[in-house]
């Protein structure tokens, strides 16, 4: 497998944990969907790293830190996207009740949907 190669599987993988996040939407299982736009987002920054530096990207799933070793500069909006989108990774894996009840509904999850949504639209260009 080239680089190139690489970087598109990535680059799908995203896409393919948006499409997931929208399953779990419809499905109702909004812990999950909010668990795959985190996994949308990590896998485009992946991408961009491997983009960038030729090699692959360090193992985190810290979107901030690895959004900090791009060359790009992130808006305020983008940067508050990822510190929120970063927590989802550790509390929808252990399904705290107490944050699922905030934020794992049908309006938080579409909503962070749309986001990510938007996010990888203008990211992945």
């Amino acid at each position: 497998m080239t680089q190139e190669d690489a970087i598109k599987h990535w680059r799908r993988e995203a896409q393919g944990s948006l499409t997931m996040a929208r399953a779990g939407l419809r499905e109702k299982e909004y812990t999950l969907a909010l668990f795959h736009c985190h996994l949308a987002i990590e896998k485009a920054l992946q991408a961009r790293y491997m983009e960038e530096q030729g090699e692959a990207a360090p193992f985190s799933h810290d979107l901030q830190y690895l959004a900090s070793l791009l060359t790009r500069d992130f808006s305020e909006v983008d940067l508050a996207l990822l510190s929120e989108l970063g927590k989802f990774s550790v509390q929808a894996r252990y399904s705290d009740p107490f944050w699922a009840e905030a934020q794992a509904t049908e309006e938080q999850t579409s909503l962070w949907i749309e986001k990510t949504a938007a996010f990888l639209s203008h990211f992945l260009l």
